[in-house]
């Protein structure tokens, strides 16, 4: 059984906010995964970590958080006797990294997640998205793992919606339906979709991405940039003028701080708009 690291976890979050903390675990198993869910699970709230690439890390003193950084990579393709390509692979594969791979096999459909800095198990229980996608619509199976052992789900059963899922526990598998793409068409795929990043992002600062969901028929970057929010601040927390629903680091920012932005931003779009924006990053707070 591994013992807990003490780390600042503004070294594993993206936007690099986050205070030390005594109880965070990188199994390198899943058998010691699963030990780690059985110890706390009736003690301690239970966070499982990623690439920590949505995450806003507030006090976790009574959280035990449990990465899957050292758990062994997996990536098996298979085809199935009604001709599909299946993949089977760990959570803790980066989206880019598995582009890249599947190209070599001219395999492909998730280009329109390049450029974003996440793995996998991250991106498939938020069900992330871009360009009218999202990862649910790729997802065959996924196995969890809890304090009652591992579990395959399908992905019916999953009920995978607009930036969410009902995933429970910490996902160790996960299968995909991935589509016969010509490699050289992948990969000019994926440099379009990362240029289009870097051009409307604020990839060059600490961030976590989009904060908010965007409400229905609308967009929450365009009411906060209505609303004459790009570039306010507090302290160290700002909107980017790249993209209003980025919020960025610029060197020193706080928890609160963040929290103060994001009530901000939440209290303007609602006086003007009354609209409740819904967080779509995931804060870890008591």
């Amino acid at each position: 059984m591994n013992k807990p690291c003490m780390l600042s976890l503004r070294d594993l979050s993206h936007i690099k906010i986050g205070e030390d903390t005594s109880h965070l675990y990188f199994p390198k198993s899943f058998d010691d995964l699963i030990n780690l869910y059985q110890k706390y699970h009736n003690t301690n709230k239970i966070i499982p970590l990623g690439g920590c690439s949505n995450i806003l890390f507030g006090n976790t003193e009574h959280h035990v958080l449990i990465s899957d950084k050292y758990i062994p990579w997996k990536f098996i393709l298979e085809k199935t006797k009604e001709d599909n390509n299946l993949l089977t692979i760990s959570p803790n594969i980066n989206i880019n990294v598995l582009i890249k791979k599947l190209a070599e096999y001219n395999l492909g459909g998730l280009e329109f997640l390049s450029g974003i800095p996440a793995n996998m198990g991250g991106l498939v229980a938020m069900n992330a998205g871009a360009y009218q996608k999202q990862i649910g619509d790729y997802v065959h199976s996924i196995k969890v793992a809890n304090q009652d052992g591992i579990k395959t789900f399908r992905k019916e059963d999953c009920h995978f919606s607009y930036r969410k899922s009902s995933i429970n526990g910490f996902i160790v598998e996960i299968t995909l339906n991935v589509e016969k793409v010509d490699k050289g068409i992948v990969l000019s795929k994926m440099r379009e979709n990362i240029d289009k990043r870097r051009q409307s992002q604020p990839l060059n600062m600490p961030n976590i991405g989009c904060f908010f969901k965007n409400p229905e028929n609308n967009s929450a970057g365009r009411l906060i940039d209505s609303c004459g929010l790009k570039g306010y601040a507090v302290g160290d927390a700002m909107v980017s003028y790249e993209h209003a629903n980025f919020l960025i680091n610029k060197g020193q920012a706080s928890f609160k701080e963040m929290l103060t932005l994001i009530d901000k931003i939440k209290s303007e779009v609602k006086r003007k708009y009354n609209i409740e924006l819904e967080l779509e990053i995931k804060i870890i707070n008591e």
